[in-house]
């Protein structure tokens, strides 16, 4: 729901930071994985914007 929110007005995007591997299982499973971007640290995750 975040997602659609933030791309719904074109302004801003969603970055996960430190997600586990259940985790990228689980939106994987769910076809969200390829939809969002996932970062080791939330440095790296801040940065990619």
């Amino acid at each position: 729901m975040a997602y659609k929110e933030c791309r719904r007005f074109n302004r801003g995007d969603v970055r996960l930071a430190n997600v586990n591997d259940r985790v990228k299982q689980v939106l994987d499973m769910a076809g969200i994985l390829p939809l969002i971007q996932t970062f080791d640290d939330t440095v790296l995750a801040v940065g990619s914007f």
